[in-house]
Order: structure tokens, then C-alpha cells, then sequence
């Protein structure tokens, strides 16, 4: 087998400003937190160092509802599915970073922990989408589509501790930690695989919670009978 090859990602050019940052949290610019709001803005600018962490993976023995990745054996119909003509996958880390986190945590008003909260999420997800397009720009692995344990019932969040066992030092790496209940810390942190994807596919497609504020597509409820139901 390949050896497998990791991708650090520190210092990255998200190219995010206070004003930016203010547009997408989409606050009264006029009202009487402006200032503060602005001030905690311009700090996290500073503050804010996030980090990526993902390796280009090999897959090896396939069954009806488990698939190994270098050596690490993870259990689910959906990503066992979806990698089935795929040979190589990107397993990934990715956090707002240490920096952020420990700067939330010494707001306490409940304003300023709403407003931190939104600032680390920016972070977060230009930061993942910046691994995504790091892998695209150097691996030119065609259209990918990504699944994360926890996000559906057929994956469970457990599985998080193969995705680390797999990437190694993840903590001595970029800062992040797993704990016991199989989150992440910092919380503003996200995990896992890349993988090319003729169809587009995208957790929320089979998850029916309603209400969801992460939602990206509808619930398809006939989609795990027509796509992944075992023959």
C-alpha cells in the first residue's frame, strides 16, 4: 500500500476582516452594543489562528457495511456506499483553533457569548472550505463530497476515534482534542472524510431532524431505500 501522506494547515489567508466579519453576523450597526460588537470583531481578527489537518488515504478491504481505510476498519452502510468506486479518500480535521477558544471563553455576558459563538463558526467554516479547496488545487480529485461522524444515525459520533487513530497526533497537530464522549475540543471544531462523488451527496439528505439550522438540502426520505438499502 501507498504511504500515506498528511497535509498540515496553519497560516491560512482566509481573508477576514472586522468589517467582514460584521456583515455576516448581521447586526444593527446602529444600536447601542456597535461598539463593543466592533471591538470584539477587530480582537478575534488578531486573535484568530485556524488550523487544518488531512491525509491523502488509501482504501483497502470493502464489506456490505464496513470499509478500510490504511489499516483502520469503519463501520457504516452510507460511507461504505458511497466509497464504493472510490480508491483514495481525504480524512480531515479542521478547528477555528485554540486561540479563538480560549478568547470566547472570557466573555460571560450572554450578548458577548452569542457573538463569540458566531465569530468562532465564521472561522470554522472558512477554514473547512479552505481544506476543501486545498485538496482540490493540489489532488485534483474531481467533485467531492464529505461525511462526518455523528451526522447521521448510520455514523455514529463513536466513530470518531477511528478518524483519529487514522490521522494520528491530532492534538499534538493542530490543537485539537477528542474527549471522552467523542467530541471535539475545541467545540468549534470538525471532522471528517472527503471523498470523490459523481452524485452529489450530502448528510442531510438522510437525516430527517426538522428544524435543523445546519440544513444545506431537503430530507429525502425515500433515498436510503433506492441508494444504500442492502440487496
Amino acid at each position: 500500500m501507498i504511504p500515506m501522506k498528511e497535509i498540515i494547515l496553519t497560516g491560512m489567508d482566509l481573508k477576514l476582516t472586522s468589517e467582514s466579519l460584521l456583515d455576516r453576523i448581521n447586526f444593527n450597526r446602529g444600536g447601542e452594543e456597535a461598539e463593543m460588537i466592533q471591538q470584539m470583531a477587530e480582537e478575534a481578527v488578531e486573535i484568530a489562528s485556524p488550523k487544518g489537518l488531512y491525509s491523502i488515504a488509501y482504501i483497502g478491504s470493502k464489506s456490505e457495511d464496513r470499509v478500510a481505510i490504511e489499516g483502520v476498519t469503519f463501520t457504516s452502510r452510507v460511507l461504505r456506499v458511497n466509497l464504493n468506486e472510490a480508491q483514495r479518500v481525504f480524512p480531515y480535521v479542521v478547528t477555528c483553533g485554540q486561540e479563538l477558544a480560549e478568547w470566547s471563553a472570557e466573555y460571560d455576558d450572554i450578548l458577548e457569548n452569542y457573538l463569540a459563538d458566531n465569530i468562532m463558526e465564521i472561522y470554522l467554516i472558512e477554514a473547512r472550505d479552505f481544506l476543501k479547496k486545498h485538496i482540490s488545487a493540489n489532488y485534483n480529485p474531481g467533485k467531492i463530497s464529505k461525511m462526518n461522524p455523528g451526522s447521521l444515525k448510520d455514523w455514529p459520533i463513536s466513530e470518531q476515534t477511528g478518524l483519529f487513530e487514522l490521522l494520528g497526533d491530532v492534538t499534538g497537530k493542530i490543537g485539537v482534542e477528542l474527549t471522552g464522549t467523542y467530541l471535539m475540543k475545541p467545540i468549534k471544531s470538525t471532522s471528517g472524510i472527503w471523498f470523490p462523488a459523481e452524485i452529489d451527496y450530502k448528510n442531510c439528505q438522510l437525516c430527517p431532524r426538522q428544524d435543523c439550522p445546519g440544513r444545506q438540502v431537503e430530507y429525502q426520505e425515500e433515498l436510503y431505500q433506492e441508494r444504500y438499502q442492502k440487496s
